[in-house]
């Protein structure tokens, strides 16, 4: 379900009542008249009235009546960190008022904060939603295809790259946004990076190399996994990037990732699972070949480890210090790194401190 914060200027205007109360829409909003959401085009609602929560509770206690498992709230705002009081255009309000109502419902509903939230606000955001948007829409293409590689702002590059100067102020590209966002994110609470448009072939609007890398990329993350595609018409390739277990796997185990060369055309982010082992996700955002390289210490930990490539589920042997991949333009390789005989900054310090002894 997708929803728009405030008060429709419709139901203004047909100042129906809420149910359950003595109120109509109009005792509940905020006087003067005042436009929210990051369009302007609802009313602000004044959340002080004891009607405002109980209009918001009525149209949750719908929603779960009618079997909905998602909620998205949009337009939410403030987007700028110049604003951090509480005002009729802040939204905030709004996201408590759906958090609790959702919450009374007593039905599970994943709850994800639109568009493209500001990271300033974060421990707010975490406090009551499931997930917040951490950039611009994706799907942005045009009639004949859901994504574009190249588009300026909303593109898939732009994901990972800033190429365009019209951002929001507080906004140094989308691969210093997300390093913003992750002192934030962790069980409960995840920056999400839109729908997920891998599976429907040239409808997508790109190049399977793409595909994979997009995927790759939502994956590493650990954003909500969601798909934007027609799900009767998946090809065998798009079919194959959506039922990958190992891949799903990285995702879902819901890890902090962090970035090596997080501004450059070959990104490189990692997350470390509980084994001991790394999830190590390498980009090629040029248009051209590219050796990506890194070595294990990036990762922490020095020796040699076996590497997994996790997208053709093959070994690809045992490697000493370091790892490099060529990618082909656009392409990306998702591995498995397992230590094997490793020297870690706490192992050396430990056998300093037994050698002082």
């Amino acid at each position: 379900m997708h929803y728009v914060a405030g008060l429709p200027l419709s139901v203004y205007h047909d100042n129906d009542a809420v149910y359950g109360t003595a109120y109509h829409v109009r005792d509940i909003v905020y006087q003067p008249l005042t436009k929210t959401t990051g369009w302007k085009n609802r009313y602000a609602i004044k959340w002080s009235h004891p009607g405002a929560q109980a209009y918001i509770d009525s149209i949750a206690t719908e929603f779960a009546e009618w079997g909905v498992d998602f909620l998205k709230l949009d337009g939410v705002t403030p987007d700028i960190p110049q604003a951090p009081e509480a005002s009729p255009t802040d939204n905030r309000g709004d996201v408590a008022a759906w958090s609790a109502a959702l919450i009374k419902t007593g039905r599970p509903i994943w709850f994800t904060l639109s568009w493209y939230l500001n990271p300033a606000y974060g421990s707010y955001w975490r406090k009551y939603a499931n997930a917040a948007r951490a950039n611009g829409d994706v799907e942005w293409a045009g009639h004949n295809q859901l994504v574009s590689w190249t588009e300026p702002y909303f593109g898939l590059r732009a994901r990972w790259l800033d190429t365009t100067q019209t951002t929001p102020r507080w906004h140094n590209g989308p691969a210093t946004t997300m390093e913003k966002w992750l002192p934030f994110i962790g069980k409960g609470f995840w920056a999400d990076m839109d729908s997920l448009d891998v599976g429907n072939g040239s409808v997508d609007g790109l190049s399977q190399d793409e595909r994979q890398s997009a995927m790759t990329l939502w994956v590493i993350l650990s954003s909500p996994l969601y798909t934007g595609d027609d799900l009767g018409k998946l090809d065998a390739f798009g079919l194959s990037l959506l039922t990958n277990k190992e891949v799903i796997a990285v995702n879902q185990a819901g890890l902090v990732p962090k970035a090596i060369y997080a501004g450059s055309n070959n990104p490189i982010w990692w997350s470390k699972n509980s084994d001991g082992s790394y999830n190590v996700a390498l980009f090629n955002l040029s248009d051209g070949p590219l050796t990506a390289l890194f070595d294990f210490g990036n990762l922490g930990f020095d020796g040699t480890a076996k590497i997994r490539n996790l997208w053709t589920n093959s070994y690809l042997g045992s490697y000493a210090d370091s790892y490099a991949a060529s990618l082909a333009p656009h392409a990306c390789q998702l591995i498995r790194v397992t230590p094997e005989r490793q020297t870690t900054s706490e192992n050396h310090r430990h056998a300093q401190r037994m050698d002082h002894d």
